[in-house]
């Protein structure tokens, strides 16, 4: 198909299914963080900044659930992305049930030429520091590879990004 003839995007999302179960928040939480990072890249790349997530959990029995928020502000960054959805991950999931896979997708995409409503209370100067930062990072991950800048807390083995397989969706 020509570029005309294409669906507009309308979501981005990634999705994860770890080698063992996920049994704790705190592993929760790591790949949750890995996948934000990773939609957050992903939206850089095709220049759009989302303002609503959606979280999906699948549990030990097959269930797949998925909760969904609007974002503070239209953003492509993983450090606005994470704290909306952790939330929703804490209000939504008690540990008893191990997890499965997780997935996360983004909408409400606009593209980076689109205007929008900031807040009153928003710190546009954190915003564009926290964005030339990330987008650093993507150039870097491009440049040397995957593993060439990642976070502290996703270093390591753990049971929550190791061994993962990757379901790419949208855009």
């Amino acid at each position: 198909l020509r570029e005309a003839e294409r669906d507009p995007v309308k979501s981005i999302g990634n999705s994860v299914t770890p080698g063992q179960d996920i049994a704790s928040m705190e592993d929760a939480g790591r790949l949750l963080l890995f996948l934000c990072e990773h939609v957050a890249a992903r939206l850089r790349g095709q220049g759009f900044y989302a303002s609503s997530a959606f979280l999906g959990l699948r549990d030990s029995r097959l269930c797949w659930k998925e909760f969904s928020c609007r974002l503070p502000l239209p953003t492509c960054l993983s450090g606005t992305i994470y704290p909306a959805l952790r939330e929703l991950l804490q209000k939504n999931w008690n540990g008893r049930e191990p997890l499965r896979s997780m997935g996360l997708r983004v909408g409400g995409l606009m593209g980076e030429r689109e205007s929008f409503q900031l807040s009153f209370f928003s710190d546009v100067r954190r915003e564009k520091r926290a964005g030339r930062l990330e987008a650093a990072a993507d150039r870097m991950r491009e440049r040397f590879g995957e593993d060439a800048v990642t976070r502290a807390s996703l270093l390591g083995e753990h049971a929550a990004v190791s061994g993962c397989s990757f379901h790419f969706s949208g855009g």
